[in-house]
């Protein structure tokens, strides 16, 4: 059988004092918060509520954790082509060299 809690009074005061004391009261039970909110006749969304605002009050800080993350492999067969008119087509490696793109810019302004 599940422990019943009941505080009395109206107020901001007393609903806080209510959600801390079935708040702690779950966590004493060691059922779901399902379970719990259903053998005690409570809304589970308002219980995960004052759980959440409990859990992020000053005094409990958040902190910053750092994920690791793979790098991406970079591919060397990476192109980019450039198709000109269905005629002409241009390949532009991750290597390509600037001066040479440069130039091949300045063609293709005059002949455009």
């Amino acid at each position: 059988m599940s422990k019943q809690v009941s505080v009395p009074g109206s107020g901001i005061r007393q609903k806080s004092k209510f959600w801390r004391a079935h708040v702690k009261a779950w966590k004493d039970s060691n059922l779901s918060r399902a379970e719990y909110c259903r053998r005690q006749g409570l809304k589970t969304h308002r219980l995960c509520y004052w759980i959440n605002k409990k859990l992020t009050k000053p005094g409990h800080p958040l902190a910053l954790v750092e994920i690791p993350t793979e790098k991406m492999p970079v591919r060397s067969d990476a192109t980019l082509k450039l198709t000109i008119d269905n005629h002409y087509q241009i390949e532009i490696t991750d290597h390509f060299s600037l001066v040479t793109l440069e130039q091949v810019l300045q063609v293709l302004r005059r002949i455009a």
